[in-house]
């Protein structure tokens, strides 16, 4: 009956106005919402966006910590027929509904040393966290952040990115596959702590997830120390 009302996720519903409309390299566009009312989410979640151009409602990363919960930012890249055609019909101005926050991509975990993997648009929850971390100015334990692309020109927040990994202790490594360049387990866990002490983040394609994971597992990292985006809602 929820379901069939239209009620769920009704109590996690808030107004916003779109702010800027922005097209970006690698036919992405970037849109940056003004909350009604403050909207406070932990880094790494996601929010069902609702545009006055459809009926449905669509997930998409927050690609953005404002600590005052004012303003989100979304990075979105255009994938299929729906997100293509929101460059094109998006303004400025417009109302849209925002539902959530939702997820479990969280960066809570205990450990002494954090490896972050990010595969093209899925840097966008990484990006949240950084800017969370710089916000917070708090002290953490050594962090990778290895941010694979299947094109050189396709680097998303590329000044952004390395601003926010100097400023917070992250060491940022780039692997582009266009070049040949292609990221194994065995680098992510060359001269790592045992593996106990380490946990992986990753969001990016699932194909890579899982071959990814496939190689980690002979380092001793199990599924509770990879921590997974499934963002998938097919």
């Amino acid at each position: 009956m929820i379901s069939l009302l239209g009620l769920i996720g009704h109590k996690k519903k808030h107004s916003a106005t779109l702010l800027k409309v922005e097209n970006k390299e690698s036919a992405t566009l970037e849109i940056t919402l003004k909350m009604d009312k403050p909207f406070h989410y932990p880094p790494g979640q996601f929010a069902f966006l609702s545009f006055p151009q459809s009926a449905k409602s669509h997930p998409f990363t927050i690609a953005s910590y404002d600590a005052k919960g004012q303003e989100l930012r979304f990075a979105i890249k255009a994938l299929g027929d729906y997100t293509s055609q929101l460059a094109k019909s998006l303004r400025p101005g417009e109302s849209v509904v925002v539902e959530g926050p939702w997820g479990r991509f969280d960066f809570n975990a205990h450990s002494s040393r954090q490896i972050w993997v990010a595969g093209g648009i899925g840097i966008t929850s990484f990006i949240a966290q950084l800017e969370y971390r710089l916000h917070r100015n708090e002290k953490h334990g050594p962090v990778d952040l290895w941010y694979c692309v299947s094109d050189s020109n396709d680097v998303y927040f590329a000044q952004e990115l390395a601003y926010l990994c100097r400023n917070t202790g992250v060491t940022l490594h780039q692997r582009f596959a266009d070049k040949g360049e292609r990221l194994t387990a065995s680098q992510l866990m060359a001269s790592q702590e045992p593996s106990d002490q380490v946990h992986v983040w990753f969001c990016g394609p699932g194909a890579f997830a899982s071959a990814l994971y496939k190689g980690l597992q002979e380092f001793g990292i199990t599924r509770r120390k990879f921590h997974y985006d499934h963002f998938s809602m097919r």
